[in-house]
């Protein structure tokens, strides 16, 4: 049985998470949702097949769907790929944010330092090369150095390389598949996957890419959006407001902790840990204030003084809307 793991701290106000900026992100995920293409429907289960599944929101006229047999919630309609690629080649929010680097530190400290010494600590004393597949912007290979590891990140097309070499962070311009995952990957001892999977359409065609070019001592590592949890329901009752977690077509799956394990399995990789983690108090907060135009200054200390003790409970509960597992190779894959 997998060991677990549940809560981590993160202080929001530190990384501008205002009202004010969860108009601006809406803003654009609104963008991507209305002028998606699409063809047909997507009822069955892309994970395991059930056909007994059942709508569980419409979002930006999307449907999301959830899977009564293994827990998955799914974009109920089958997205163009040319049209994810070209929202992922403009610039986003989010990759305005490395030219910041007071903000993209803070990334660092918030966000992948805690992710990265949880790795270590798995690792114990053994260091190596750290890929990250989809690296973005480079937080995770920055704590990853800061812990010991060469690192390399694979991210296609990203505009960022330039500053981000200048950081000793190498970047490859690609996008991994069957064709050149063995020498993309070079034997990783940690391979990594942190916010990739629920972007394809099928998540796991890179899973079962990579098996092929890792070794049984290899660490994968993945995070993923998790349901069901706090923020999935959030998303159900609001989804005029919704800026994050069920966002389509960016956010094609949000994973049970038993469709994740599906889709390893059928890539040869079996889990060894599971962390289970979220933001789901201060999303609730947040949707709760946005219709209502309320800053996040006005809330009482006292209330945001909470967020993290009321979030260690939710997770405690099952109601995280994030989780990372980590797996190895099965010796017999």
């Amino acid at each position: 049985m997998p060991t677990k793991k549940v809560w981590k701290h993160i202080n929001l106000e530190r990384l501008n998470r205002t009202i004010a900026w969860r108009r601006e992100v809406h803003e654009e995920v609104k963008v991507d949702g209305v002028r998606a293409r699409y063809s047909g429907a997507r009822t069955v289960c892309p994970v395991c097949g059930g056909e007994d599944t059942e709508e569980l929101a419409v979002i930006f006229s999307l449907p999301y769907r959830e899977c009564r047999n293994c827990g998955h919630a799914f974009c109920g309609v089958a997205v163009d790929p040319d049209y994810i690629a070209e929202i992922y080649s403009g610039e986003t929010n989010y990759l305005r944010e490395y030219a910041d680097m007071d903000m993209y530190l803070r990334r660092v400290e918030e966000i992948a330092e805690p992710k990265v010494a949880y790795v270590a600590s798995l690792c114990g004393d053994r260091r190596g090369l750290w890929v990250d597949v989809g690296c973005g912007c480079g937080h995770t290979l920055y704590a990853a150095k800061q812990h010991g590891w060469s690192t390399l990140g694979i991210e296609p097309g990203f505009a960022a390389m330039e500053t981000l070499n200048g950081l000793g962070i190498e970047i490859i311009d690609a996008f991994v598949d069957e064709s050149n995952a063995s020498a993309l990957i070079r034997n990783p001892d940690v391979l990594s996957f942190f916010g990739v999977l629920e972007h394809l359409e099928d998540p796991g065609a890179i899973l079962r890419a990579v098996s092929g070019a890792i070794t049984p001592e290899t660490k994968v590592v993945i995070q993923v959006p998790r349901h069901p949890s706090l923020s999935s329901f959030c998303c159900v009752c609001m989804p005029d407001i919704t800026v994050r977690h069920m966002i389509p077509p960016q956010h094609l799956h949000i994973f049970s902790e038993e469709s994740l394990g599906i889709i390893l399995g059928e890539a040869g990789l079996e889990i060894e840990h599971v962390w289970t983690f979220g933001q789901d108090f201060y999303e609730l907060l947040s949707c709760v204030s946005m219709p209502n135009d309320i800053e996040t200054s006005r809330w009482p200390r006292s209330l945001m003084g909470c967020v993290n003790d009321v979030q260690r409970v939710l997770d405690e509960h099952g109601l995280s809307d994030n989780m990372i597992v980590t797996a190895t190779k099965r010796r017999d894959g």
